[in-house]
Formats: structure tokens, C-alpha cells, sequence
């Protein structure tokens, strides 16, 4: 069983070498396999869905019940802002980590 800082160390040799590849001009990156963009889209799919549930709590589009917060903002700003929340939190702590979706390592 490996120590923690042999999987310390193995880790650094492998996000050394993404850097170098990073680095390269002609690197286009590595082509996303299904289960890769499966999970792309599940980050979007739970964005989507945490707006939707926002956007039904601030305003029952059926019934047009409405809480506190809608008579101020409405329901379509906040919705979109939290949105874009979580689908940042996920990437950034979710798929970023990963090293999927193409994001640039030395920006992150």
C-alpha cells in the first residue's frame, strides 16, 4: 500500500506533465471519452435543476403563488444568478479537479 507521499508524489509527476503538455502551442487537448461527457452534462443538468427548484419556490407558475423575495426581484434574475453559481462551484471543485472538460491547469 502506497504512503501518502508516494501518492503525493505521483500525483505532482502527473500534474507536471499535463502542465508541459498544457504548455505546448500545438497541444489541442485530449478527446472526452462518453463517460467524460456524461458528467459535463450532469453538472449541467444539477445546475439546472437547483434554478428550477429556485425559480418554482419564488413563483408556482401553476398556481401563482409567490414567496416574500418575488415581490422585489422577481423570480427570473435570482434564478439565473444562482444557476450560474452552482454550475461554477461544481466545475471548479467537481470537474476541474478531475481534469476534465479542457480547462486550462496553470489558470486554475
Amino acid at each position: 500500500m502506497a504512503t501518502k507521499d508516494e501518492e503525493r508524489a505521483e500525483l505532482e509527476a502527473v500534474l507536471a506533465e499535463r502542465l508541459k503538455r498544457a504548455e505546448d502551442p500545438s497541444y489541442e487537448g485530449e478527446l472526452l471519452s462518453g463517460g467524460d461527457r456524461l458528467l459535463l452534462v450532469t453538472v449541467g443538468i444539477i445546475a439546472t435543476g437547483v434554478g428550477f427548484a429556485l425559480y418554482y419556490w419564488l413563483l408556482n407558475p401553476v398556481t401563482y403563488a409567490q414567496h416574500y423575495p418575488f415581490k422585489w426581484v422577481s423570480a427570473s434574475i435570482p434564478t439565473i444568478i444562482v444557476t450560474g453559481i452552482v454550475y461554477a462551484l461544481l466545475t471548479r471543485f467537481w470537474i476541474i479537479p478531475m481534469c476534465k472538460g479542457g480547462y486550462d491547469l496553470k489558470k486554475t
